[in-house]
């Protein structure tokens, strides 16, 4: 657990958070060491108070402060996630307006690297050739709405499919006037293919 959420936290603020917050966490080994060590019964006064407690303090506030700006820290923005022939464009404002007047249909994402429902679906889905020929043969445009790093903006995109958790997947027809088609919780190859024979009318 406590190695995947590290994972996810590099991505939301990229290989120099991860770096500085796995340092945090070694210096506040070094305060636990100190206290440890040093605030024992046999140990003076004077080096109890001094090594055992004093210093430990020192260094856990210098370790809470390292993880303070390691949570602080931004990744550098994503590009486009490809997997196999299958290009994932990030979300942006407009880019599901845009792609919807140029009639097409359209598979928008709504995922997160600490959502372990999201990955088993993706995993699941995406290694079905036969999803990916589909998607292929009829064009679809694919949208991944990356909310790791809880973007207020991205969450508010989420309300369009009137809902607040993921995973949610909208498959949208390239007919502007049909409603997008919602898929959530634990999402089989099936069903994609049924709403995409759906979507393409």
């Amino acid at each position: 657990s406590a190695a995947f959420f590290l994972k996810s936290f590099g991505v939301q603020t990229g290989l120099r958070g991860m770096w500085w917050l796995t340092m945090a966490l070694v210096v506040l080994a070094v305060a636990a060491f100190c206290y440890g060590n040093w605030n024992l019964p046999h140990r003076g006064a004077a080096v109890r108070h001094l090594m055992g407690k004093a210093l430990p303090l020192l260094v856990a506030v210098f370790a809470v402060w390292m993880a303070r700006d390691a949570v602080a820290m931004k990744a550098e923005a994503r590009v486009a996630d490809v997997h196999g022939d299958l290009r994932w464009e990030p979300w942006k404002p407009g880019l599901v307006e845009l792609a919807r007047q140029k009639k097409q249909i359209l598979w928008v994402d709504y995922t997160a690297d600490w959502c372990l429902t999201c990955k088993f679906n993706e995993q699941r889905v995406l290694s079905d050739p036969r999803v990916l020929a589909r998607l292929k043969e009829l064009g679809v445009v694919t949208i991944k709405v990356d909310l790791t790093s809880n973007d207020p903006v991205l969450a508010r995109d989420l309300a369009r499919a009137q809902r607040t958790n993921i995973p949610v997947w909208l498959f949208y027809p390239a007919d502007e006037s049909q409603p997008a088609v919602l898929l959530e919780e634990f999402i089989s190859p099936d069903d994609v293919l049924q709403v995409l024979d759906k979507v393409a009318g």
